[in-house]
């Protein structure tokens, strides 16, 4: 799933992220480039993915109980 969203050369995070973590615009893109880069990017598609493939996870796990 990582190589179909194109993420495979992201860095790897710690979930769940720490409480009351603030995000702010430095973590947006800076220049032109790099907002081309992320609009190629289907991060709202690749969540959903990985929340419906979490769903039936453990979907199974409860049926198999």
């Amino acid at each position: 799933m990582v190589k179909h969203f194109g993420l495979n050369e992201e860095k790897p995070v710690a979930t769940p992220l720490e409480p009351r973590l603030m995000l702010g615009n430095n973590q947006s893109p800076a220049t032109p480039k790099q907002y081309d880069e992320m609009c190629n990017i289907p991060y709202q598609e690749a969540l959903s993915s990985i929340r419906i493939q979490t769903s039936l996870f453990f979907g199974v796990q409860r049926n198999n109980l």
